[in-house]
This record gives C-alpha cells, sequence and structure tokens, in this order.
C-alpha cells in the first residue's frame, strides 16, 4: 500500500493499462500475436508462425493459471495415463526416496542431525503425479465450466476468453472458501503440460501426465529402464529439497535454515569441486561458456539423483531377481548399462542453435549433451560399469565425490 500510495496516479494507471495490454493484447490483436512472434523469431529462434487454433489453446492454458486443462486434461488421461500406470509412478517415487535416505547416511561431511532432519523432509515430502482427483468426476467438470455460457466459432475470442477467465475465478474461490479445502491436492501449475517440479514452499513434487510418457516413462518398460529415466529425474526433485534454496526452508516449506553449521562448512569443498567440474566447458555449437555459478543448484542435483536411482534400481533387481531387464531389438541384457543407457536417451534432443545460445546464457540446466557427460563421466559405477580406462575421453580426470 505504501508503493501505492506514493506514486503518481498517473504512473500506477499507465502501469495498470500495460499489464492489461501486455496479457490480452495478443489474444485481441492480431498485429501485437505478429510482433510477438518477430520477437520470438530472433530471442528462441522460432522457425514458424504457430496457426491460430494453437494461440488460443495456449492463451486458455496459462502455465499458472490454466482455464481448459481441466476439460483437455480428462481428455488426456482417458487416452494415454491409466490409475494403473499412476499407482506405478507412485511406487517408483517411494523406492527413490527410500535409496535418498539410505545414500545420505554415507555422507560423511553431514552430521546426524543433519541427516536426521533431511530424512525428516524426505519423509514429510508429498507428491502429485500424473492429475488431480477431482477430473475424474463429470459432476465436477460440469460445476468446472457452469458459468462460461454459451461459446460458438463465430464469435469473438476475446469475449471467449473473458467468459472462461471469470468462470475459473469464481471457481477457485468457491474452493477456497471450503472446508474441505485441501492445498496437497491443488496443482498449482497447468498439469496437461510437461512439467516436472520441487516447490520448497510446500516441500513437494509435481509430475504431470504429459510427463509421464515415453521417453521419460512407460509401464511395461524394464525396472533398469524406468529408474535410469523416471527414477533419476525423481531423485533430481527430491535433491533440490536438500540443496541450495532447500537447505533454508524445513520439512513444512518453512524459511528455516536446517543444516548444521558443521555441515554447510563441510559441503563447501563439494560445491567447489562441482564448480570445477563444470568450469571451463564450451558447448560446442554455440562456443560458449559454461557458467559453472548458474548452474550449480542444478548440476548437484544431477549427481546427487545418480546415486539415490542407482541404489533404487539395485534394491529392484535384490528384490526382484526375475524380472526381464531386455528390451526387444537392443542386444543389451546387462541391467546396470541398460539403466545408463535409458539416463543417457532420456536427454536426447534437437535445439535450434538461438535456443541452444538462449539455454547457455539463462537456463539453470547445463546444456544436455555436457549435461549428460559430465554426470556420467564423474560416475565411478558408469565408468565401472563400462570399462571406461582412464584417459578416454568419458573418464573424467579430476572427479568429484558424489
Amino acid at each position: 500500500m505504501t508503493l501505492l500510495n506514493t506514486t503518481p496516479p498517473a504512473t500506477v494507471n499507465n502501469y495498470f493499462g500495460w499489464m492489461l495490454l501486455f496479457k490480452l493484447g495478443p489474444i485481441a490483436s492480431h498485429n501485437i500475436t505478429k510482433l510477438n512472434f518477430e520477437f520470438n523469431q530472433v530471442w528462441r529462434g522460432l522457425q514458424g508462425e504457430e496457426p491460430g487454433w494453437r494461440h488460443c489453446v495456449n492463451a486458455l492454458n496459462d502455465p499458472f493459471d490454466p482455464i481448459i486443462s481441466y476439460g483437455l486434461g480428462r481428455l488426456y488421461i482417458d487416452k494415454y495415463f491409466n490409475e494403473t500406470e499412476k499407482k506405478n509412478v507412485e511406487t517408483i517415487a517411494k523406492n527413490v526416496s527410500e535409496a535418498l535416505k539410505t545414500v545420505l547416511q554415507n555422507y560423511t561431511w553431514m552430521d546426524n542431525a543433519t541427516k536426521a532432519s533431511a530424512t525428516k523432509k524426505i519423509d514429510n515430502m508429498f507428491f502429485r503425479i500424473g492429475y488431480p482427483e477431482e477430473v475424474k468426476y463429470e459432476n465436477i467438470l460440469n460445476e468446472i465450466y457452469e458459468d462460461v455460457g454459451n461459446v460458438t466459432l463465430n464469435g469473438s475470442f476475446l469475449s471467449t476468453y473473458l467468459s472462461f477467465r471469470k468462470s475459473n475465478a469464481k471457481y477457485k474461490l468457491k474452493k477456497m472458501s471450503s472446508l474441505f479445502f485441501n492445498r496437497t491436492k491443488e496443482w498449482p501449475h497447468d498439469w496437461t503440460k510437461v512439467s516436472v517440479m520441487y516447490s520448497p514452499l510446500e516441500n513437494s513434487v509435481d509430475l504431470t501426465a504429459v510427463v509421464l510418457q515415453h521417453p521419460f516413462y512407460s509401464f511395461g518398460l524394464p525396472s533398469s529402464v524406468k529408474m535410469g529415466t523416471l527414477g533419476w529425474i525423481i531423485g533430481h526433485e527430491l535433491n533440490h529439497a536438500l540443496y541450495g534454496p532447500g537447505s533454508y526452508r524445513d520439512e513444512y516449506g518453512n524459511l528455516r535454515g536446517w543444516w548444521s553449521q558443521e555441515a554447510r562448512e563441510n559441503f563447501k569443498e563439494s560445491e567447489n569441486c562441482f564448480r570445477r567440474l563444470y568450469r571451463d566447458q564450451v558447448e560446442e555449437e554455440t562456443g560458449l561458456r559454461i557458467n559453472e555459478d548458474h548452474t550449480l543448484n542444478e548440476n548437484i542435483a544431477d549427481i546427487k539423483s545418480l546415486e539415490a536411482a542407482f541404489e533404487a534400481h539395485r534394491r529392484l533387481l535384490v528384490q526382484f531377481p526375475n524380472d526381464p531387464q531386455r528390451l526387444p531389438c537392443l542386444n543389451e541384457s546387462n541391467p546396470d548399462k541398460m539403466f545408463f543407457i535409458s539416463l543417457a536417451y532420456s536427454f536426447c534432443r534437437n535445439d535450434q542453435l538461438a535456443e541452444l545460445k538462449d539455454i547457455v546464457l539463462r537456463d539453470p540446466h547445463t546444456p544436455s549433451k555436457l549435461r549428460v557427460n559430465r554426470l556420467l563421466g564423474n560416475s565411478k559405477t558408469f565408468l565401472d560399469t563400462f570399462q571406461c580406462k582412464e584417459g578416454s575421453r568419458m573418464n573424467i580426470r579430476s572427479k568429484c565425490e558424489q
């Protein structure tokens, strides 16, 4: 309020006017849509303007305030993601969580009190997997859209958009005022998009049904493949709860540092090693150097996740020794090799040069090729599995303890 009271009214009016134009301009005006595309041609290397129908769908499905995701999502999960698969992913998440709790007990740099706090944080973490349960019920879907009114193909899209937006806001307010409102069941973003996210404020991990598809997950694949792909991804998000910003929020998301001072001092040496591991690495297509400070937290989560996912993989081999691990048309039956091959395969991308530059300069993740090669080249388990000798391309000379 102090800011509003001390800012000239004309400035406040101009700000809100600009924000309204920024939000609704691309929806109401083709000219602004065209300007937006021309900007993204330069910034992200877009090759062609998206068709009108896709532009309209995207407008109605803002990532952090989706409007039609319930209807679209219901159609999607009916065809591509069922309850059996959801339970299987829940089991994978539990297996990796249990493995991580075991792995961190071996950390010599972490004292017992910090280990206990880390274990408690993992135990209190909750997962949103696939989709919100309410989407399965027709009566709730009807309630969500009951205030939209009649929508026609010949009508104004701006009017349609505003109608959906008002209906969505009314439904949210009604739900939040309910005695049965449960925030752990509420998806804070669009669950019809490819998304895996850890929230330090909630101590939660979200895995949407759309990301739980090939190449990251498929129900009938061997456990070694699922752990190398989805298991590693889940482990990555779990480790965000323990390091970086996650180390300053407790198991309930409260702003409270739970590492001991001793653990923080001890881990500085590891942090510096992780920086050196990525320092002076150059992305070969762009010629740009990786910023080892900017990518540090993601690189730590990558490396720490490898331990947890591999531990979970090995446990499953012991628990289910007769489960088939061979894939059709692939002449490889060693489950450890399958784990690493699957992990590396999930990193395959074909980025445009402009987008690749943007990843190097802005993205907190290391570009995919360097990301997987530095990760695996630092892993003694990987090097032993594939018998990479000292001095070979994948065997990094100066390694960091995982």
